[in-house]
């Protein structure tokens, strides 16, 4: 309230808390400077005062460092703390994972521009996106690509004259008269086919061919393989028949339900015919990448150059590209071949002029797919696309490098892939011959039952059965011929006839058995053509399998769980006064092998048990993870279990050997990351067993060179393991024992008894293993290198492969021995 002076006073304020600079005061001010100047000031101080002033200011600035570095300190660890645990690493991955998405999909949008480049030309200037999309079902013919544009100035391969037989020149072909009523006598999968379906005798049934195999027989018997025609011939009765229009038999159209009858509106007076398919380019229209470097590849572009240029004179759709499905009749009587359908009757006058592939399977198959490929790169619709394998649809490479026409007929993925990378380090001439004569389809009926017949007709088609048989890439083989003339290639074809072959002339030089040469080479294609994510979620981790292996075996599952949350699992009696603790293989990415738990269980006796530890497999947990969990238990077991270090023995196999190693490195030099681990005087562990440790990231071991195709483990998935492991972590003597510097292991002898190595001789790690022992018997007398003849990595642990062998029956020996 007022007080009457015009200063307003609040409840509870003293009249002393007036200010002094009121109105009612002007004097206040100038006391309070005067005042000011005459306390404790600085300058007042006497020097006794001044020094105490100085000490304590010093002591409070002490403190104030010490509580920052403590809080720093503090931050720090729970720093460290909280990114060492799953979640924080489950974190890193997924944003790492983001990153690689968004990096993909750069790489996508820059390669879509470079489509969009390429498309550009062909489709007209009026602007792709903008433009209203038409969809590929809807595009009745191609877009006109003008001949003189496909047969553009383009490298011809100076090898492209060894097969004489084969001339280049423009192609011509007669115009397709048959009439759309006519039925063909084969029903596609693909098609609805009304017109047999309600005629189940219509056909010869598959188990009953005597009644036609007499007449195939006798077209082949009539086909000698000396008869063979040229390709000039070839091109010079197309170029006869152009205007002839006879018709032509035994290639009939089939009839359609009108859903699957591809459009064939003809082009709008005032429309050109680049206009009416849309300036929208889709995948089953992509353009690939060819050029000629030989005279195939020429007879390949000069055709589709013709059957283009028909296009754009207006060429109904169903003429431009035949009936679905090749005339087989021709392979039989090339006399035939001259009323076939041009489509047909290229590919059936070009095969009669490659003598090694003389088998009818064979020719029926290269038939088929030669001519599915052409006829959707004649009129690239969806409803032909599709009715390609998915193995021959063009992949990236093809589509955006330029390579050789003939690559794109060839059925392995990954092969037309290399050539295209590789080109031009690859001629035709050198290719053909090997390839020709070892390809095989591996038909196990008789060469007639690939075709059926129409009953009281000469016709013939594609038997259904062989069909599936074709489209099936598995049964596509090539043989030792083909490895031997282009092993770069061979290795293309993942597992095939190349393997079982090739398996049967290793002798002491290959691996110690056929049937595992062959299982070998499975898991080596699987590891070489897949991804981590692909092993994992095939693989089963510890954490189900365990469980699953205790019910097996009629015991308690029972486990361990460290402060962390990391797990490790018992074998045997977890109360027996010996240890023996596992680290698992596999790359630090994979789960354990099938064979990884009853290994280790053969360790175990009354007073005998073992310890497994489940990691945190890469990349959702990277280095030093792994080591830090490996430690942790070692220290777990020591502590809380009670167990002397001279009752423990640790082991590993491939990546837990290299966590084995580990181990012992951080005894010896503790890891900064990672809390020491120290024993009491004179204590020390029994042994250490490291089975083929991952001991070297690197490919320069004359091992590494020679065991390439013994060995089951491929370097490209050792680099991919690698690299998943260390995220982005420099390597070390911790995480690659062999990088460890001179004087390392000094002192190895006071924290381990023994250490035993093995490995074998067929392993790409045999080298690495022998130095790494090396280097640890320089040290340590106790230290025992085991390699085995004939055996590949981690022998012991693949139950595919039986296990089993010298390294198995030595380890089990030394733990028996030293227990």
């Amino acid at each position: 309230m007022d007080n009457g002076h015009g200063t307003r006073h609040y409840p509870g304020q003293n009249s002393s808390s007036i200010p002094v600079n009121s109105p009612t005061n002007p004097q206040g001010s100038s006391k309070k400077r005067r005042s000011s100047t005459s306390g404790r000031g600085v300058a007042n101080l006497t020097p006794e005062q001044l020094n105490k002033k100085r000490a304590n200011d010093r002591e409070a600035q002490r403190a104030i460092r010490e509580r920052t570095k403590g809080q720093i300190e503090s931050l720090e660890r729970k720093i460290q703390e909280l990114t060492s645990q799953q979640p924080y690493q489950e974190l890193q991955h997924a944003i790492r994972q983001k990153e690689l998405v968004e990096a993909e999909n750069e790489e996508i949008k820059k390669r879509l521009n470079s489509v969009l480049g390429i498309i550009q030309p062909i489709v007209g200037g009026n602007g792709i996106v903008a433009s209203i999309p038409t969809p590929c079902h809807e595009l009745g013919r191609l877009p006109p690509i003008p001949i003189s544009d496909i047969n553009a100035v383009q490298p011809v391969s100076p090898h492209a004259s060894a097969y004489n037989n084969i001339t280049s020149g423009t192609s011509t072909s007669s115009t397709y008269t048959g009439s759309p009523h006519q039925t063909h006598g084969h029903t596609p999968p693909y098609i609805s086919h009304p017109t047999y379906t309600s005629q189940p005798n219509a056909f010869a049934p598959v188990n009953v061919l005597e009644r036609r195999q007499s007449s195939v027989s006798h077209g082949l018997q009539s086909c000698s393989s000396d008869e063979k025609l040229d390709v000039g011939y070839v091109l010079q009765n197309m170029q006869e028949n152009r205007d002839g229009r006879q018709p032509y038999e035994n290639d009939r159209t089939p009839s359609l339900p009108p859903s699957s009858v591809l459009p064939m509106n003809p082009l709008s007076p005032n429309r050109s015919a680049r206009d009416s398919y849309g300036n929208q380019m889709f995948a089953c229209s992509a353009p690939v990448r060819n050029i000629r470097t030989c005279p195939l590849d020429g007879l390949l572009l000069d055709f589709l150059g013709e059957r283009r240029q028909r296009a754009i004179e207006g060429m109904p759709n169903r003429e431009l590209i035949g009936p679905a499905y090749p005339s087989v009749v021709s392979l039989l009587k090339p006399q035939r071949s001259l009323t076939s359908h041009p489509l047909s009757k290229m590919f059936t006058d070009m095969l009669s002029t490659f003598p090694d592939l003389s088998t009818l399977p064979e020719q029926v198959g290269v038939l088929y797919i030669m001519f599915l490929i052409m006829r959707w790169q004649i009129s690239p619709t969806q409803e032909n696309y599709d009715r390609l394998p998915e193995w021959v649809t063009p992949r990236p490479s093809q589509l955006f490098s330029a390579h050789p026409t003939w690559v794109d007929y060839l059925p392995w993925p990954r092969m037309r892939d290399k050539l295209v990378r590789i080109y031009p380090s690859i001629h035709f001439d050198d290719f053909f011959i090997p390839y020709t004569t070892t390809l095989s389809l591996n038909w196990t009926y008789e060469a007639p039952d690939t075709l059926l017949s129409k009953e009281g007709t000469e016709e013939l088609f594609i038997n259904p059965v062989f069909e599936r048989h074709i489209r099936d890439l598995n049964n596509w083989t090539l043989g030792p011929a083909f490895a031997k003339a282009h092993p770069s290639l061979a290795e293309t074809l993942g597992v095939g006839l190349i393997t079982i072959f090739t398996a049967l002339f290793r002798g002491k030089s290959g691996s110690a058995k056929y049937g595992n040469q062959i299982k070998l080479s499975m898991l080596k294609s699987f590891l070489e053509n897949t991804t981590v994510r692909h092993h994992q979620h095939i693989g089963v981790d510890l954490d189900a399998a365990y469980p699953a292996f205790a019910k097996e075996r009629g015991f308690t599952p029972k486990d361990v769980t460290l402060s962390d949350g990391t797990k490790a699992y018992w074998l045997g009696n977890p109360s027996a006064e010996k240890v023996v603790i596992w680290f698992h293989g596999g790359g630090f990415n994979l789960p354990p092998d099938p064979g990884h738990l009853p290994f280790v269980s053969s360790f175990t006796s009354p007073s005998v048990s073992a310890l497994m530890l489940s990691y945190t497999l890469a990349p959702h947990a990277t280095y030093p993870r792994q080591l830090q969990q490996a430690v942790e238990l070692l220290r777990y077991t020591i502590t809380a279990l009670h167990h002397e270090p001279q009752t423990i023995i640790i082991g590993g196999d491939s990546a837990g050997g290299n966590i084995a190693a580990g181990v012992l490195s951080h005894l010896l030099h503790p890891h900064p990351e990672i809390d020491p681990l120290k024993f009491e005087t004179g204590a020390k562990l029994r042994a250490a067993i490291l089975l083929a440790p991952w001991a070297s990231f690197s490919h320069d071991w004359p091992s590494s060179k020679n065991n390439t195709s013994k060995d089951y483990v491929p370097g490209s998935a050792g680099d991919m393991w690698s690299e998943s492991f260390l995220g982005g972590r420099k390597r070390d003597a911790y995480n690659e024992p062999l990088t460890a510097e001179e004087g390392w292991w000094q002192g190895l002898e006071g924290v381990v008894e023994e250490c035993f190595f093995t490995a074998g001789t067929d392993e790409l790690l045999a080298d690495p293993v022998r130095e790494l022992g090396r280097r640890f018997r320089a040290v340590h007398e106790g230290t025992t290198v085991l390699i085995a003849e004939g055996e590949w990595h981690v022998q012991p642990t693949l139950s595919m492969l039986g296990g089993g062998g010298k390294q198995d029956a030595a380890i089990k020996s030394f733990v028996k021995s030293r227990f």
